[in-house]
């Protein structure tokens, strides 16, 4: 048996039961899955994250409206890649936006108005609000490096002269909190470079990208030609970045790649990256970050293993419905996808054996 072989004999035994060999398996926590997205209507999970020493141990943020049993919302977690789920004892005043797991070990969960901190894997919890608590937040990311730095990102409120939004860093575990830039901004979204924690992108609900590269000093806008709705750095080589075009108010218009930091793009062609509208997202993997996950279209996922310059269909098993969220665990052998009507599929990738030759 080749070196080859028995890596992947190990990487299929030490994989998550739920996750489908070479196909899209499901496994989701208790829900109201319903044909029309929307948390009014369904059950409707928000966020994943997984564990980074544990890639069996999931978490899953959930929002059920007022027309859905009250018992689905909040967090759960699975402790077995999502085969079973348990309800974590977290009360939460709003819907669940993000939720998070850094290397030292934090659990952190973002609702719209609050924020909760566990540090024993959801037992417990602490919780603190936000500055301005009358706006919704919108996403959290956490710095690999530091698990205790924290970035937030805020829709802004406008009646009479605009307050609120912009970017928010903590750097004590989310006990406190300061404005680091974009005020009076609506800021969908915030994404940290791995290496440095003062160089952070922030894409507004208007499609502008926006990047500093000195803690919040100062913001450059940095938008290539298209209406930005989200932004991923390359975990192991964070010069290289990728921004997903397209908003609610402005069509998709293909992907773009930078590799010196956003001082210049390059769009992406490919007859597979077609419109996605504001459901396209790209996931990168932390391993191997020439491989790529993006979704694209309605009920699309398509993988790309040379950096995007070329793409393949990668949706064996999935049932059509767009998707909100994709996630690559740490081992980059197992996939998550996030469905916009409740549902979680998974996903383990394992090559195929070679036969022996004679030598």
């Amino acid at each position: 048996m080749t070196l080859r072989s028995l890596a992947a004999v190990f990487l299929f035994s030490a994989l998550p039961a739920a996750a489908g060999v070479n196909r899209w398996t499901e496994g989701s926590p208790p829900h109201a899955a319903c044909d029309v997205p929307g948390p009014n209507y369904c059950s409707e999970v928000t966020s994943i994250a997984l564990d980074p020493f544990d890639e069996r141990v999931i978490y899953a943020a959930m929002s059920s409206g007022p027309f859905q049993a009250a018992d689905r919302h909040g967090l759960w977690r699975s402790d077995d890649g999502g085969t079973s789920w348990v309800r974590l004892p977290l009360q939460l005043d709003n819907a669940p936006v993000s939720v998070g797991v850094a290397k030292n070990g934090a659990l952190y969960v973002l609702s719209k108005s609050s924020f909760h901190r566990s540090l024993d894997g959801g037992r417990t919890w602490t919780h603190s609000s936000l500055p301005v608590d009358y706006v919704n937040s919108t996403d959290l990311a956490v710095d690999p490096r530091n698990g205790n730095t924290l970035f937030v990102s805020q829709e802004n409120f406008c009646w009479l002269g605009c307050t609120g939004g912009g970017v928010w860093r903590s750097d004590d575990g989310g006990n406190h909190w300061k404005a680091i830039g974009l005020g009076k901004t609506f800021v969908s979204r915030v994404a940290v470079d791995p290496t440095d924690s003062s160089t952070v992108y922030a894409t507004t609900f208007e499609g502008q990208l926006f990047q500093t590269r000195n803690g919040g000093g100062s913001w450059k806008d940095v938008t290539p030609g298209g209406p930005i709705s989200m932004v991923v750095v390359d975990p192991i080589v964070p010069s290289t970045v990728y921004a997903v075009t397209g908003t609610f108010a402005q069509p998709f218009t293909g992907v773009f790649k930078s590799t010196d930091r956003a001082k210049s793009w390059r769009l992406i062609q490919d007859a597979r990256l077609k419109d996605g509208g504001t459901t396209t997202v790209i996931a990168i993997d932390p391993v191997r970050p020439l491989n790529l996950l993006a979704t694209m279209g309605y009920g699309t996922v398509v993988r790309s293993v040379d950096g995007g310059e070329s793409w393949s269909l990668f949706d064996d098993g999935l049932a059509g419905f767009f998707r909100s969220q994709l996630v690559i665990a740490p081992s980059g052998g197992v996939f998550h996808a996030v469905l916009g009507n409740g549902f979680i599929y998974h996903y383990t990738l394992v090559p195929p054996r070679r036969r022996a030759t004679a030598q």
